[in-house]
């Protein structure tokens, strides 16, 4: 492996140097998208201004994006042919391939940098995996859309009795993936039945989902866990095999795929 030198009498760096940084940097990138994003996402990271040029025509700006945990470089390019259908696809002259020793070969025969990146490029009729650019996500959209979602009002759901004191502020939502999440806790009341709220039409799941929460009794017996079940219909309602005593506090943090 060459040697390199940051500065004429400086510290010597040799290429493994560079590529650990290289991967570290591409793995914190990743670890932060992959918290985002569902498994099959893409995100922008810069760049990649996705227009109509003309008539089936259409232009793309030079960028990165993220995609299947590898950082990708894509081309500029200028009013590419829709028709049939149009898509980014892995640049195979620019390919990277990894050999036994460690080195990183490129295809073609103009001399590339050790650090470059994978290459897409937008083509008319692409073959094997592609991305459509019209339907990939900005970076700066998943951050700005979750932290706008948390500062709007999120709906206060319904307890016995048909209230929730404003100490328990058990909130629902809708993420940006169409999930609901719910937080917050809810106080028992005298006598309680077996339902505990109901979801507003629209934030109900497509079928019964069942969830473990907590609940701080008040009869000695501390924090246990509980089994709840969320149905069709939006009813929230505690498991046939758990009771619940009058000021029984049940405490929701959960994530739930509709």
């Amino acid at each position: 492996m060459k040697e390199l030198k940051s500065y004429p009498g400086g510290v010597i760096r040799r290429a493994d140097d560079w590529i650990w940084m290289q991967n570290g940097l591409k793995e914190a990138i990743s670890a932060i998208c992959k918290s985002m994003a569902k498994e099959d996402d893409a995100i922008m990271l810069s760049g990649c201004e996705y227009t109509l040029t003309g008539t089936n025509l259409y232009s793309i700006t030079a960028g990165f994006l993220w995609w299947d945990g590898e950082i990708y470089e894509v081309q500029a390019a200028t009013d590419v042919l829709s028709l049939p259908v149009i898509g980014l696809e892995l640049d195979t002259d620019q390919a990277v391939l990894e050999d036994p020793t460690g080195d990183r070969l490129f295809g073609g025969t103009t001399p590339q940098n050790i650090y470059h990146n994978r290459t897409l490029k937008l083509v008319n009729d692409p073959q094997g995996d592609y991305l459509s650019p019209g339907g990939l996500k900005r970076f700066t959209d998943f951050l700005n859309l979750e932290a706008d979602s948390f500062r709007a009002p999120s709906l206060t759901g319904t307890g016995w009795n048909g209230t929730i004191s404003e100490a328990e502020k058990l909130k629902y939502r809708l993420t940006q993936h169409g999930e609901l999440q719910i937080a917050g806790n809810i106080k028992a009341e005298a006598a309680p039945g077996n339902t505990m709220f109901t979801l507003l039409s629209g934030y109900r799941p497509s079928g019964t989902r069942v969830i473990m929460c907590h609940i701080r009794t008040t009869n000695g017996a501390g924090i246990t866990p509980v089994q709840i079940t969320i149905g069709s219909n939006g009813v929230v309602e505690r498991s046939q095999y758990e009771s619940f005593a009058e000021d029984d506090i049940v405490s929701f943090c959960h994530t739930i795929p509709l």
